[in-house]
C-alpha cells in the first residue's frame, strides 16, 4: 500500500483497542498495512489501557513507510462506544472499518474489492462474512460456522434483521462514517457504553440502506464473554429498542413486532396468548410461506489460510 500522500484516503481503518497483546496488535495492523490497490489511512484509539504499545505501533508504520495515520491515547477507559465516537470524529475517509487486535483482514485485496463494492451498490453499511478461528497450541484452528440467510434480505431489512433475527456481527461492518457517528451518538446519549452493535438495530428499523457482501473479509478471533458482559448487552440493546420505537420511522405493526420480539429474544419473558395472536397476525408463519422465505441459503465456502496468518507475524 503506496498512495500519494497528497490523495485522500479511500477507508479509514478504526483500530480500536484496550488491554491488547502486543503480538495479536501488530499482527491486524500487518494486515492492513498490506492492502493492495487502495489508500488507507489508521486511527489508533486505545482506551486506556495500563500499556497502549504505541512505541511499537509507531515503529512498524515507520518500517512500512506509512505515514497517514492518527494515534489517541486516552487516559481513562471510557467505554467502547465513546472510544469509536472519538476515532469517527479523527477519520478522514467518509467509509470506516473498524479493526480490532487479534482480527485480521481474510486477504491483501478484500478491503479494495469491498470498497468497490459498495460504492456500486449504493448502501449506507455493508456486512462479509468471516471465519472464526481460535489459538491452539499448535497454532490456530477454524471453528466452522454456516450462514444462512433470506433471499431478499437486503430488500427489506426491517423484517431480516428485526423479525427473523438474521443479524449480522458489527466486526463485520464496513460503515459511511457520518451514518456510523450519527447512531452510536443516539446510543452515547442514552448511556450505552460497551454494545456498538446495537446501533444496527436502530438503522434496520429507519431502512437505513443496508447490504450483504457474501465474501470472507475477517478473520475474527472467538474469545469468550463473561455473564456480566451478557448482561451489559441486554441492557444495551433495550436501549437501541427503545429509541427505535420512537422512530417516526416506524409504523405501529413495526412496533408491535419490535415489542414482541424483545420479549420473546432478550427479556425472556412469556408470551401472552395476545401476544401469540398479533405474531402471528403480523408475521406469515405458514409452511409454503417460511419455504419462500428461506428458499435461498448461502454456505460460503470456509478455509483457513493458516501460512497467511503465520506471516502476519514478521514484517
Amino acid at each position: 500500500m503506496h498512495a500519494r500522500p497528497d490523495k485522500e484516503a479511500d477507508v479509514t481503518v478504526l483500530f480500536i483497542t484496550y488491554q491488547q497483546d502486543e503480538e495479536e496488535t501488530l499482527m491486524s495492523l500487518r494486515s492492513v498495512l498490506r492492502q493492495k490497490d487502495i489508500c488507507v489511512e489508521i486511527v489508533v484509539s486505545d482506551d486506556g489501557s495500563e500499556e497502549n504499545h504505541f512505541d511499537a505501533i509507531k515503529a512498524l508504520f515507520e518500517r512500512y513507510n506509512f505515514t497517514r495515520y492518527k494515534m489517541l491515547a486516552h487516559e481513562e477507559n471510557r467505554g467502547i462506544i465513546k472510544n469509536l465516537i472519538g476515532a469517527l470524529k479523527e477519520a478522514s475517509a467518509k467509509w470506516v472499518k473498524v479493526l480490532s487486535p487479534g482480527d485480521f483482514f481474510y486477504s491483501e485485496k478484500v478491503l479494495s474489492r469491498w470498497y468497490v463494492h459498495v460504492r456500486r451498490v449504493g448502501c449506507d453499511v455493508s456486512f462479509g462474512r468471516h471465519i472464526m478461528y481460535r489459538k491452539i497450541d499448535a497454532g490456530y484452528e477454524m471453528i466452522p460456522s454456516v450462514f444462512r440467510h433470506r433471499k431478499n434480505w437486503a430488500e427489506d431489512v426491517f423484517t431480516s434483521y428485526i423479525t427473523y433475527d438474521q443479524s449480522v456481527g458489527g466486526c463485520l461492518a464496513f460503515h459511511k462514517k457520518d451514518c456510523y457517528l450519527h447512531y452510536l451518538e443516539l446510543l452515547a446519549e442514552r448511556g450505552a457504553i460497551l454494545s456498538e452493535d446495537a446501533s444496527h438495530i436502530i438503522m434496520a428499523c429507519e431502512r437505513v440502506k443496508m447490504d450483504l457482501y457474501l465474501e470472507n473479509v475477517i478473520y475474527y478471533e472467538r474469545s469468550g464473554i463473561s455473564a456480566g458482559f451478557n448482561s451489559r448487552l441486554r441492557d444495551e440493546h433495550r436501549i437501541a429498542f427503545q429509541i427505535a420505537m420512537e422512530s417516526d420511522k416506524i409504523t405501529d405493526r413495526e412496533r408491535s413486532i419490535l415489542e414482541l420480539t424483545w420479549k420473546r429474544r432478550w427479556e425472556g419473558t412469556a408470551w401472552t396468548l395476545s401476544d401469540r395472536l398479533r405474531w402471528y397476525l403480523y408475521v406469515p408463519q405458514w409452511p409454503f410461506v417460511k419455504k419462500q422465505l428461506y428458499r435461498e441459503h448461502v454456505a460460503l465456502e470456509q478455509r483457513m489460510d493458516t501460512e497467511y496468518i503465520e506471516r502476519l507475524k514478521t514484517d
